[in-house]
């Protein structure tokens, strides 16, 4: 047997515009999971598979289960990088804070002077309306 240019698949059709990265994956995981199998259905049939058998064999059902898995593994993830993130960021502080301790130059007059080393902090401005408006 040779190896087709092109094979036109007969999945089930999402229904809506949104679901396509969700179907893609789903159908990839599901032919993964038994290559062979559909392989060999994907190869010897003839004619249109009815819609009803197309969603039984790629498990059309479980689309909205997996996209519920991908949602909460997202936000999983997420919510380790914010953690992850907020350590950094303390250590971070906690160094720039040890390094912006105040270094006394001078005691010896009545008035001590301070070298704080760091950038100042700038407020970041408001943006004003344009004074006049294109129209």
């Amino acid at each position: 047997m040779s190896i087709p240019d092109k094979i036109s698949l007969q999945v089930p059709t999402q229904p809506n515009y949104w679901d396509c990265g969700i179907y893609l994956l789903h159908l990839t995981k599901v032919f993964m999971n038994n290559p062979e199998h559909h392989f060999h259905i994907i190869t010897t049939a003839k004619g249109t598979i009815p819609a009803a058998d197309r969603n039984t064999q790629w498990q059309d059902h479980d689309v909205p289960l997996f996209r519920g898995y991908l949602a909460s593994r997202i936000t999983q993830l997420a919510e380790a990088w914010r953690a992850e993130k907020a350590a950094k960021d303390g250590e971070g502080k906690k160094r720039k804070n040890e390094e912006m301790e105040p270094e006394v130059i001078s005691s010896e007059g009545e008035v001590d002077i301070v070298d704080v080393s760091g950038e100042p902090k700038v407020k970041p401005q408001r943006q004003r309306a344009p004074a006049r408006l294109r129209g």
